[in-house]
C-alpha cells in the first residue's frame, strides 16, 4: 500500500513537471515571436519616417505655390511658417 502511494506521489509529480515544462516551452517561443514582430514594426516605421522625409525633401513648395497663383489665382498667407524638419541620425 505504502508503495503504491509512493510510485502515484513519483507519477503525479512527473506528470505536473511535464505538464509545466511544455507550458513554459509555449510560452517562451510566444515571446520570442512577439519579439520578432516588435522588431520588424519599429524597422517598418523607421522606413515610414525616412519614406516620409524623403517626400518632404522632394516637394517642391515653390513650384506649387506658382501653380496655384497660375491656375486658381490662389495666394499663400505670409502668416504660415513653412518649416523643414532635419533627419536625425539614431
Amino acid at each position: 500500500m505504502k508503495a503504491k502511494n509512493i510510485i502515484f506521489l513519483i507519477l503525479a509529480i512527473i506528470v505536473v513537471w511535464s505538464f509545466y515544462g511544455y507550458q513554459i516551452r509555449k510560452i517562451t517561443k510566444l515571446e520570442n515571436e512577439i519579439l520578432k514582430i516588435n522588431r520588424e514594426i519599429g524597422e517598418l516605421e523607421k522606413e515610414k519616417k525616412e519614406r516620409i522625409y524623403e517626400y518632404d525633401e522632394k516637394m517642391d513648395l515653390k513650384k506649387i505655390e506658382a501653380e496655384m497663383k497660375e491656375k486658381n489665382s490662389m495666394e499663400i498667407s505670409e502668416k504660415i511658417n513653412f518649416f523643414k524638419l532635419e533627419k536625425s541620425s539614431h
